[in-house]
């Protein structure tokens, strides 16, 4: 052995480090596991009421935009049969719209038998007014 050299004779075991650093992605995919659908057609939601939002520059019936709206969310996997939808338009002209859509989603957790409840909300609000140049 050459001089100033030494070896390195320690414990090779695990330590509450390592353990922490195990644990870190296997809780990360369990939540994601469990949260990233649910966040996923929660996060196309306010495409969808910005969408009707712009619609309604033409389309002043509230139960049409209603409908519409509740008909597009169902189809982007967001259960709309508990949901609050609030359609608000500024009145004489109706030449602004607020949207306020909530819904209670309940998550099954994996491997425990467990409910998550989630609470989302979302609001939109667009000005109907012409554009002049």
């Amino acid at each position: 052995m050459a001089v100033g050299h030494k070896q390195i004779t320690g414990h090779k075991k695990f330590s509450v480090l390592t353990i922490v650093l195990l644990l870190i992605p296997v809780v990360l995919a369990y939540f994601g596991y469990a949260f990233i659908p649910a966040w996923w057609a929660n996060s196309e939601v306010d495409e969808v009421l910005r969408k009707w939002a712009n619609s309604a520059y033409r389309e002043k019936d509230v139960r049409a935009l209603r409908d519409g709206i509740k008909k597009d969310l169902k189809k982007k996997g967001v259960i709309v049969d508990d949901a609050n939808l609030e359609i608000l338009f500024q009145e004489p002209d109706k030449d602004h719209i607020w949207i306020n859509f909530s819904y209670e989603r309940v998550l099954d957790m994996p491997f425990i038998s467990r409910d998550w409840h989630t609470h989302w909300e979302h609001a939109i609000e667009e000005d109907l007014t012409r554009f002049q140049w």
